[in-house]
């Protein structure tokens, strides 16, 4: 469980995001520490695709809920909260991605890896997890590379797992465009993975 904003964290599932939210627009600044706790996996993932490595994804997520608590008067109440969430998240990992960009490599095994995303009806056996675990790794090196508009598409689908509507809505853009940045990427992603193969 990581530790945000000088604050340990505790689950509650009960109350709504929108209840939460009023809440710390009324003044109760301990209420934000829920919308910590619910969101920092889902974000700290995002930052980790943007950037590529965990102490800079830790140190935007930081960033990110600062942004949040800053901001989150601008935020309609009635309007959904994970759009708009995402939505802050994804500018500022934006402006942080398009000041720093690396060259990754890709070992082999990363095309074959690509092939299993997503999968997430085999269990919990701790063989798979692990092969889970390695696999993702794999293609957030790879999801590095993509262009903003794939990338952040990529992410969210696979990475998060979100629907195509759910990404409509954040990205705002149709449902269709959605799919046909998600296929564009996968095929630049096994194109790139694939020359790694070659060795070029």
């Amino acid at each position: 469980m990581l530790i945000l904003l000088g604050v340990t964290l505790k689950r509650n599932h009960k109350q709504s995001d929108l209840e939460i939210v009023n809440k710390t627009l009324q003044g109760d600044t301990s209420a934000f520490k829920t919308i910590i706790e619910r969101y920092q996996d889902y974000l700290y993932r995002t930052a980790l695709a943007f950037l590529g490595n965990p102490e800079e994804a830790e140190d935007a997520l930081q960033e990110i809920f600062i942004n949040v608590y800053r901001y989150l008067g601008t935020f309609r109440l009635g309007m959904e909260f994970r759009p708009w969430i995402y939505t802050t998240a994804l500018n500022h990992l934006k402006k942080i991605y398009r000041k720093k960009k690396k060259n990754l490599k890709f070992s082999a095994r990363d095309n074959e890896m690509l092939e299993s995303l997503p999968d997430n009806s085999r269990g919990s056996d701790p063989q798979i997890m692990a092969e889970k675990k390695e696999t993702e790794a794999a293609v957030l090196r790879a999801v590095h590379l993509l262009q903003d508009d794939l990338r952040v598409v990529v992410t969210l689908y696979y990475l998060n797992e979100m629907s195509t509507r759910e990404i409509s809505e954040i990205l705002n853009l149709g449902i269709e465009n959605i799919k046909s940045r998600l296929y564009r990427a996968r095929k630049i992603l096994k194109k790139i993975l694939g020359k790694n193969k070659t060795g070029l």
